[in-house]
């Protein structure tokens, strides 16, 4: 949510987000859905340019980066070994 002013945010992978700054300090479910779009249409853009590939767009967009080593636990050994005291 953003308030006066304006601002440019560029993430570790290097893509820039232009915040637009509202005077409100509450957004509508239009204006989601619209800066939403324009970036799904930015991104198609970047793709029809071949500025950028589909793996590359979605790892910008994920929240979990590709690098991160993601360990799942074993849930069913940890209960035995935990409730088997």
């Amino acid at each position: 949510m953003c308030l006066r002013g304006s601002v440019t945010l560029t993430t570790p992978l290097g893509r820039v987000y232009r915040c637009l700054w509202m005077d409100a300090s509450t957004i509508t479910l239009e204006q989601i859905d619209r800066a939403h779009r324009q970036e799904r249409a930015e991104e198609a853009r970047r793709l029809a340019a071949r500025l950028a590939t589909a793996e590359e767009i979605q790892e910008e967009n994920s929240l979990i980066p590709k690098t991160l080593p993601v360990r799942i636990p074993d849930l069913a050994e940890y209960a035995r070994r935990h409730y088997a005291r």
